[in-house]
C-alpha cells in the first residue's frame, strides 16, 4: 500500500504546487492514477471490511461488516460515480507503465460497478452458493484472535451480525420494495404447456436422475477417495508448473472437504491466501455422496481453482510489491498472436510471466500489453 505520506505528496503535485518535475505530463498522470487508486482502495476496504480479512491485508480493521442498508449502497454510488468521472479525466497514455495498468484496473472496477446496477442485485443477496450465511461462515473461521486488540475486533464485529429473523425481515421488505425483477408470467422456467403441479416445470436434475444409469467404474467409491484424488490432482499440477511459469508464488494452496453444514450444496471453492503470510491458499472440494460423483470433473476443477489457475492469478498479485495494491484484488488469442510474431523465439514461461506480472489486468489493457512485448505495438 502507498503511504499516506505518499498519496499526500502525489495530491500536491497533482495540484501543481511544489514537486519538482511537476510539469512533466507523466509525472502529473502517474500521481493522479496513484491518489485515484489509493482513494478507491482504501474506501473499498472500509465499505466491504470483510475483504480485508480473507485476503489477510495488513493494518486493516477487522471489526465490522459491511452496511448492506439501501441508503449506505447510495452514497457508495455516489462515490463510484465520481471516482469513474476523474477516471475518464485521467489520460492513462501520459502516465508510467506500471500505472497504466493500475489505470486500467481503476476504471474496469469503477465502469462494471456502474454498468452491473441495472442487475439490482441489492435484494437478492439468498443464495446457497454464495449468500450470506455461505461469506459470514467462512470469516469466522480466518478471523484474528491472536492478540488482545484483535480478539476485542472479533467481538465487535460479530456483535453486530444480524440474526437470522432481522436478516429474513429486512430482505423481505427489500424484495417488496424493488418488486419482481422478471415478472412472473415471463420468467423462462414457467411451464406453459399447463402441465404440472400449479403449472411448474420438473427440475431438469430429476429427470436426469431418472433417465440416467451411471456406469459405476467411473464413480468414486467414498469421499476420502474423491479427495485424495483431486490431492493428487494438484500435486502433478505444483510438479509441472515450472516448466511453465518462471513466475510461482510462495504461498501453498491446501485442499480440504467442506464443512458439514455447507457441503451438500457446494460445488468447489477457492479462497485466498493472507497477504500477510499467516495462512495458504484454499481450495473447497464438495466431497458429497462422493459415489455419485463422476471422475470426468474434479480434476478439472481442482487445476482451475488452484495451479494453474486461481491460486496462481491470486497469489502471484498478492506477493507482488512493485504494483499497486490495487492489482492484488480485483487470453488464448494473445497467445496465438504471440507466438505468430515470436516465431522460434516464443517462450510459454516468459509469456506467462509477463501476462501475471502486472496482476489481474482487464483483457483489453493485456491484449494490449503482450502485444507491446512482442513488438506489435499497443
Amino acid at each position: 500500500m502507498v503511504s499516506v505520506l505518499l498519496v499526500f505528496l502525489a495530491l500536491i503535485c497533482t495540484l501543481g504546487s511544489g514537486c519538482g518535475g511537476r510539469d512533466h505530463p507523466s509525472a502529473t498522470a502517474d500521481a493522479r492514477v496513484e491518489v485515484l487508486a489509493d482513494a478507491y482502495l482504501d474506501a473499498y476496504f472500509e465499505r466491504y471490511p470483510e475483504e480485508a480479512t480473507v485476503y489477510g491485508v495488513p493494518g486493516r480493521r477487522h471489526d465490522r461488516l459491511t452496511d448492506n442498508s439501501l441508503t449506505s449502497l447510495a452514497a457508495w454510488e455516489t462515490r463510484v460515480d465520481d471516482w469513474l468521472a476523474q477516471a475518464r479525466a485521467i489520460d492513462p497514455g501520459a502516465a508510467a507503465a506500471p500505472l497504466r495498468a493500475t489505470h486500467a484496473i481503476v476504471r474496469e472496477a469503477l465502469e462494471g460497478a456502474t454498468a452491473s446496477r441495472v442487475c439490482r442485485v441489492e435484494p437478492w443477496p439468498v443464495s446457497q452458493m454464495t449468500g450470506w450465511q455461505v461469506g459470514y461462515g467462512y470469516l469466522a473461521t480466518i478471523q484474528p484472535v491472536g492478540t488482545r486488540e484483535a480478539r476485542d475486533a472479533a467481538l465487535a464485529r460479530w456483535g453486530c451480525a444480524p440474526g437470522v429473523h432481522r436478516y429474513r425481515d429486512c430482505q423481505s421488505a427489500r424484495r417488496a420494495e424493488a418488486g419482481p425483477l422478471v415478472p412472473e408470467a415471463d420468467r423462462p422456467d414457467r411451464d406453459r404447456s399447463g402441465g404440472g403441479a400449479g403449472g411448474r416445470s420438473r427440475p431438469a436434475a430429476a429427470i436426469a436422475r431418472r433417465t440416467r444409469r451411471p456406469d459405476r467404474r467411473y464413480m468414486f467409491k467414498d469421499r476420502d477417495e474423491l479427495i485424495a484424488y483431486t490431492r493428487a490432482a494438484l500435486a502433478r499440477a505444483s510438479a509441472a508448473a515450472p516448466q511453465w511459469f518462471g513466475l510461482l508464488p510462495a504461498a501453498g494452496v491446501a485442499i480440504e472437504p467442506y464443512p458439514a453444514y455447507r457441503e451438500r450444496n457446494a460445488p468447489g471453492e477457492y479462497n485466498p491466501p493472507a497477504e500477510d503470510g499467516s495462512r495458504p491458499g484454499l481450495y473447497y472440494v464438495s466431497a458429497y455422496e462422493a459415489e455419485n460423483k463422476s471422475r470426468s470433473g474434479p480434476e478439472a476443477i481442482a487445476f482451475h481453482e488452484t495451479i494453474p489457475g486461481h491460486h496462481l492469478q491470486v497469489s502471484i498479485a498478492l506477493e507482488r510489491r512493485d504494483i499497486h495494491p490495487i492489482g492484488r484484488y480485483l487470453g488464448e488469442r494473445a497467445r496465438r498472436e504471440a507466438e505468430q510474431r515470436l516465431g522460434p523465439a516464443f517462450d510459454i514461461r516468459a509469456f506467462h510471466d509477463r501476462a501475471l506480472d502486472d496482476g489481474s489486468v482487464p483483457l483489453t489493457f493485456l491484449a494490449g500489453k503482450i502485444r507491446g512485448w512482442t513488438g506489435g505495438g499497443s
